[in-house]
């Protein structure tokens, strides 16, 4: 697999998360998460570029939680009815930067996040 088609396969996962997140479909949510979690873990190591140290890893997360935060208007993004103290990593933390990509991190509330590790 050569860097393009790691990148389509990625923004791929993406785009289904983002489809089973506006339905509210947790079950199918987490499945798919799970399979990008697996795919990132698997083959991104293999593009030096999504590798980090972990003061760049830092700085990136701070952004992309801030960039998130604003996003969501300090509102927790699953349920909608309680401030958002929580940033969730979608697929996992880890030192690609992949995982730390806005798109994969959700501000939650204290109760929704529990729900996510459930």
């Amino acid at each position: 697999m050569n860097l393009q088609e790691f990148i389509e396969h990625f923004e791929a996962f993406v785009t289904f998360i983002e489809e089973a997140w506006e339905q509210k479909d947790l079950e199918i949510l987490k499945a798919i998460i799970s399979d990008c979690k697996d795919f990132i873990h698997t083959k991104g190591h293999q593009f030096k570029c999504y590798s980090a140290d972990s003061k760049t890893w830092q700085k990136l997360f701070d952004r992309n939680r801030q960039t998130r935060a604003e996003l969501s208007k300090g509102m927790c993004e699953w349920c909608g009815e309680k401030k958002g103290v929580h940033c969730h990593h979608l697929a996992k933390r880890g030192r690609l930067v992949l995982y730390n990509d806005v798109r994969l991190l959700r501000i939650l509330c204290a109760d929704c996040h529990r729900l996510f590790h459930s």
